[in-house]
């Protein structure tokens, strides 16, 4: 009777308990992502951007960073439907 008790008893099993991986980011360093004061205090841009509406961020001033950082010779722009009337004026204040 005693051996019919212990075959009845719920058997557990558990997974061996391996310790979680840490990997550090000792690879390249990135760079800061901090848009340049010439770029942010340039009157002609500003000046550019203000004939912009006001109520849409386009981030005129991070994408000019970002193309002169990367020494872009071409850029594509992608716009939604409802502001691609104002293409032809980012477009230019770009290309400035």
């Amino acid at each position: 009777m005693a051996d019919d008790v212990e075959s009845n008893s719920p058997v557990v099993i558990s997974a061996k308990q391996h310790p979680q991986k840490v990997f550090s980011g000792a690879g390249k360093r990135r760079a800061t992502n901090k848009i340049p004061d010439d770029i942010l205090n340039d009157p002609q841009l500003q000046s550019a951007i203000d004939e912009l509406p006001k109520n849409y961020n386009f981030e005129i001033h991070k994408s000019i960073w970002r193309i002169r950082s990367t020494g872009a010779q071409r850029v594509a722009l992608q716009f939604p439907e409802g502001l691609l009337i104002y293409a032809c004026v980012i477009s230019d204040i770009i290309k400035q």
